[in-house]
């Protein structure tokens, strides 16, 4: 059976396992006392001190991360918690004048509604601050529990060709593709079952449904698939000058790209509406209100953008309490070493006793930037491997192993293969504050389950809440910058 795996980190140049950066910190630290020692040794004595302090911070490490880097994200988040940046209160920012902002990274992200050619509305979310327009599609993918494993495998290479093609469309930034799921009331099920009752169905079919209904359980699960394509206008052929000019010619791109999509083991069901896209904002934010957002969203009723947001949230340093919920978001740290089958991710996407929403994140490099990537790459693997050689130090077996991959990457490359930045982003919700941590132990135990090395986001919940839910929220563009008020 084909198998899948030989993924990559970019390292870029490293000397001892040290990047470039950390490397350039460590020589100062030791060579400027040095330095300073010529002209007085009492005087390189002293800078010796705070020259030893830096290096071992930047040698010392936790999880592969320098102390000093750790340190100063919890001193960052900390002086963030007691200016009151992390708490979010709806009722009091209504009361200001001017528009009414959603908190932290959404704050920019604004809901914008189109309307088609067919006359339908489908929503377009705008992030004034980076100038980018997010697209959602509805998905519904077909399964492979029943499926033939050939035709798995076509599914699987049929979306590597789907995602290598993003490289060669201009304007892309990022694609999502995020599978919400949750416990739902088996009544809802009876209900629109019900509802779709033919009149002039067959007596033999609907014995056959009374039967399933009659043996449905109490609690069955609610799925919900969509891909968000975050495509930046200025990038755009066409150049567009206004913001319909530029949603026509995103529209186009979309539409091209959602075509492709069916041969990947998907059906694509529409573009999102305003309201969809509100109603799963607020069932997130607000879980306890999940099933009347569903049934108001059946019967067409709206959600205003503002209306989608949290009505208080607290951002603490390892959870995020927003109304009636309680979340814990993770990140992919590692992904599986050896190599994998296509259902590697079966468990994490299955649905559980709590609701949890996965998102897979993927920046493609353009074409024309990937080949320099990959010859960078290729360089910076035999700079480490001279510098082994030179120190007279042994190649161990995993520097051995890298340089090969960074020479099949390149291969790859050349032969019209994409390369991209992926990530996985994992949130679960409880409604009980008693349960998080069973809920979180139930995360941890699927993510080992497929092989995946996730780590909690201390100090950055709500980034990673807001990335996982598919609204153009970039966190490789946002992890860097310095908690801001929540507004």
């Amino acid at each position: 059976m084909p198998t899948f795996g030989d993924w990559r980190r970019r390292r870029g140049f490293e000397v001892m396992g040290l990047p470039g950066g950390h490397l350039a910190a460590v020589m100062t630290a030791v060579c400027l006392p040095l330095l300073i020692g010529l002209f007085s040794w009492t005087a390189g004595l002293v800078a010796l001190v705070p020259g030893g302090l830096v290096a071992a911070a930047v040698l010392i490490r936790s999880g592969g991360t320098p102390v000093v880097v750790l340190l100063a994200r919890r001193w960052l988040w900390a002086r963030a918690y007691r200016r009151g940046m992390t708490t979010y209160r709806s009722e009091l920012v209504s009361k200001l004048p001017g528009p009414t902002y959603l908190p932290g990274p959404l704050a920019p992200v604004e809901l914008l509604a189109a309307q088609q050619v067919n006359g339908s509305r489908v929503s377009w979310l705008w992030d004034r601050r980076s100038g980018c327009l997010t697209s959602q599609v509805r998905l519904s993918s077909t399964g492979t529990l029943l499926a033939r494993p050939q035709d798995a495998d076509s599914w699987v290479e049929s979306w590597g060709s789907w995602q290598a093609n993003l490289g060669h469309v201009a304007g892309i930034r990022s694609v999502a593709v995020v599978v919400e799921t949750a416990p739902s009331a088996g009544s809802r099920v009876r209900d629109y079952v019900l509802a779709h009752v033919a009149d002039n169905a067959p007596p033999v079919a609907r014995e056959l449904m009374d039967g399933v209904l009659e043996e449905l359980p109490g609690q069955t699960s609610e799925v919900h698939q969509w891909l968000a394509i975050t495509l930046d206008p200025r990038r755009l052929p066409g150049s567009p000058t206004t913001m319909q000019e530029a949603v026509a010619e995103a529209s186009v791109t979309v539409a091209g790209l959602t075509d492709s999509l069916n041969g990947g083991g998907v059906s694509v069901l529409g573009r999102a509406t305003p309201a969809w896209t509100a109603a799963r904002m607020r069932a997130a934010f607000d879980p306890g209100t999940r099933g009347q957002i569903e049934r108001e969203l059946d019967g067409e009723a709206a959600l205003s953008w503002q209306q989608a947001g949290p009505q208080a949230m607290v951002e603490e340093w390892d959870h995020l309490q927003h109304d009636s919920g309680w979340s814990v978001t993770y990140a992919l740290r590692d992904l599986p070493a050896s190599r994998v089958r296509h259902d590697v991710l079966r468990r994490l996407v299955a649905p559980g006793k709590w609701p949890r929403r996965v998102a897979l994140l993927y920046r493609p490099y353009p074409a024309a930037v990937a080949a320099a990537v990959v010859d960078a790459e290729l360089n910076a693997a035999s700079v480490r491997s001279v510098a082994a050689r030179k120190t007279r130090r042994d190649y161990s077996v995993r520097e051995q192993l890298d340089s090969a991959l960074a020479t099949a990457t390149a291969v790859e490359q050349a032969r019209g293969a994409g390369l991209g930045e992926p990530g996985i982003v994992v949130t679960v919700t409880v409604t009980d504050r008693d349960e998080l941590a069973a809920a979180c132990a139930d995360v941890e135990t699927r993510a080992r389950g497929c092989r995946l090395r996730l780590v909690r986001l201390f100090g950055a919940q709500l980034l990673g809440f807001t990335a996982a839910m598919g609204v153009g929220v970039d966190p490789y563009e946002l992890a860097a910058r310095t908690p801001g008020p929540a507004k």
